[in-house]
């Protein structure tokens, strides 16, 4: 019945508790159990939240004049750093500085 259910699965588990009443099977239900807590329990692990970047807006760059700017960006995630990496570099002319986020330019 389902309170026999729910004193193997709690009452929080519906997957649970509709293994054990459909099978009867207190270990069956208990797998069940058991693979939704291993799947909470792996999305908590694996949760990470996109760094917010501020960028300027604009940037005059002047050919042959080395020009400095900076973007900052911030992570949500407590326990987590953020460190700045260019894609694409404009073949040698920018420059970052991976902890300050402070970019280089020289544009020939």
């Amino acid at each position: 019945d389902k309170s026999e259910a729910e004193d193997v699965c709690g009452s929080d588990d519906s997957a649970c508790v509709f293994d054990f009443m459909a099978s009867g099977s207190s270990s069956f239900a208990s797998m069940t159990r058991q693979t939704r807590d291993s799947a909470l329990k792996d999305n908590v692990d694996i949760k990470n939240t996109v760094p917010v970047l501020t960028v300027p807006t604009n940037v005059t760059l002047t050919s042959k004049v080395q020009t400095t700017f900076s973007v900052s960006a911030s992570d949500p995630d407590e326990d987590d750093s953020v460190t700045y990496q260019l894609v694409d570099d404009g073949k040698g002319a920018l420059q970052i500085d991976p902890q300050t986020g402070q970019i280089t330019a020289t544009v020939d």
